[in-house]
């Protein structure tokens, strides 16, 4: 995933409160969830300079992929995160986008 993405695939309530390594952590478990069955977990957890894990969960697609009224094909995915003895949870709608590089993406997208 292009690093300027990273922030398009993580909803904003876990985009604040995450690290970029983090977020790209998620946003990569989030990528893979949008084109997994329904209900299955996809672990995540980043690690910090010493190995140690900072933070971990799971994306989860909540329903199957649906095309939006302008025609994206978009998913529902519940978005995850254990830091620091806290859980953070949120559900997010990603559609599929091709961004500026020219690759293509699972962005968080509003619900038309």
């Amino acid at each position: 995933m292009p690093d300027g993405a990273v922030d398009s695939v993580v909803g904003a309530g876990l985009r604040d409160w995450l690290t970029y390594d983090e977020r790209r952590s998620l946003a990569n478990a989030s990528e893979r969830a949008a084109v997994a069955e329904t209900g299955a977990s996809i672990a995540w957890q980043a690690q910090g300079g010493a190995d140690d894990v900072t933070a971990s969960g799971s994306a989860v697609a909540t329903g199957d992929p649906y095309r939006s009224h302008h025609g994206h094909v978009c998913r529902d995915v519940k978005e995850s995160a254990d830091k620091n003895g806290k859980t953070h949870a949120q559900t997010v709608t990603l559609c599929r986008d091709v961004i500026a590089s020219g690759v293509a993406v699972w962005v968080v997208a509003e619900i038309d």
